[in-house]
């Protein structure tokens, strides 16, 4: 097995120098693009300089269940169109928002299935157990 080598963005990375990304040998990156649905300022700074040096690239959403799973999927959906990302879209899950437990699962739920019928594809979960484990119940995400 080849190890991968991918690195997560967003703004608080700050300027990146992407051709030094690429010579460092790293395969590709995920980038934030939106915070709920708050679009991360350096998204299409990122997205640009990944494109130019030829890294390619996925972008996901740090899921916020206060808002609606339709809402943040299009967002995040309409990004990865526009920026023409590569990578699988990927769903961010370790804030609460102080939901319980069984609304932050469906949202979840809710979620995957909608980037699952407009791109045929399950997202990405990005989370840890330390959050998953007592925050999330109920999730259909296998």
């Amino acid at each position: 097995m080849s190890w991968r080598t991918f690195i997560d963005v967003s703004k608080w990375q700050g300027n990146i120098d992407w051709d030094v990304m690429k010579a460092s040998g790293v395969d590709a990156f995920y980038m934030r693009a939106y915070n709920g649905t708050r679009r991360d300022e350096r998204l299409d700074q990122y997205a640009e300089g990944a494109r130019r040096v030829g890294l390619p690239f996925g972008l996901y959403t740090y899921w916020r269940p206060k808002y609606t799973a339709k809402d943040q999927v299009n967002r995040l959906l309409d990004a990865h169109a526009e920026t023409g990302a590569a990578l699988i879209p990927m769903i961010d899950v370790e804030h609460g928002d102080e939901r319980p437990p069984t609304e932050i699962g469906q949202s979840v739920t809710d979620g995957v299935r909608l980037v699952e019928g407009r791109l045929g594809v399950s997202p990405v979960i990005y989370t840890a157990a330390w959050f998953w484990n007592p925050a999330v119940k109920g999730a259909d995400v296998s």
